[in-house]
């Protein structure tokens, strides 16, 4: 009589299904991440233009009568963590009509999908493609920048 052995283990073809099953798992989990990682970024350059929205109010009435010049260094003493505001990236800008001033962010170096969620984000928060006071300038996801009027 001839012993039947029980093999105790995978055969191949289990272990490549298995393998297969995770790495379109996991494809699918970086996918999804990568777009909640921009969401997460543009929502934290919105939040960082409100912070600096309201900092830029705290200059303008500490300085009333006094001369006036929108310098984002300025606003240094006005914030809680201002090496935020070191390098190029956020400006303090004098607007295109007289007596306006506007904080922006400049989105050149930003992900599409960042910018794609700023631009979801623009009505809502007053988000701006320029330095205009027209109401139609909403920013649209371009690459120029991304401005909130502050005065």
């Amino acid at each position: 009589m001839r012993k039947v052995r029980r093999s105790k283990g995978f055969t191949l073809i289990e272990l490549l299904i298995v393998v297969t099953v995770i790495g379109i798992l996991s494809g699918s989990m970086m996918l999804t991440m990568g777009s909640s990682a921009d969401k997460a970024e543009a929502t934290r350059i919105v939040a960082d233009l409100h912070s600096l929205k309201l900092a830029a109010g705290l200059y303008y009435a500490d300085n009333v009568g006094g001369a006036l010049s929108p310098d984002i260094a300025k606003l240094k003493t006005y914030v809680t963590a201002p090496e935020k505001l070191s390098g190029d990236r956020y400006e303090f800008i004098a607007g295109a009509d007289a007596g306006q001033w506007f904080v922006g962010y400049k989105v050149a170096g930003a992900e599409a999908g960042v910018r794609e969620n700023l631009k979801k984000m623009a009505a809502a928060n007053g988000l701006r493609v320029g330095t205009t006071s027209a109401d139609t300038d909403v920013y649209d996801g371009g690459t120029a920048g991304v401005y909130v009027r502050v005065k």
